[in-house]
């Protein structure tokens, strides 16, 4: 007996998703009540130590604070306007852009 080819062909293992939407939809908001803390800390803790910054220099400055997860957009404008609503930030008046450190 003579095998045809020297190469060994083993089949590729099957992944399969055992997770349901509800499971993942469970998991994610999950990931929102555990990532959204960190991230107003360290909104917190920047605005504190400048006093007042725009929008797009806080964003780049969270995100290079934060090293343990990517910081979204969408979740980084959600966590500001709570910081506003709580009166941790103001926003300037003359420019919407600006956010002032108020407690």
């Amino acid at each position: 007996f003579q095998p045809q080819s020297s190469c060994v062909v083993y089949p590729r293992p099957r992944i399969t998703a055992h997770s349901t939407k509800a499971s993942t939809s469970a998991h994610s908001q999950r990931l929102l009540t555990t990532r959204i803390p960190v991230l107003m800390a360290a909104v917190v803790r920047i605005m504190k130590s400048r006093g007042s910054m725009r929008h797009n220099k806080l964003f780049a400055a969270v995100s290079s604070d934060i090293t343990i997860f990517k910081c979204d957009k969408r979740m980084f404008r959600q966590c500001v306007q709570d910081l506003i609503d709580r009166s941790y930030l103001r926003r300037n008046e003359e420019h919407p852009n600006l956010y002032h450190y108020v407690a």
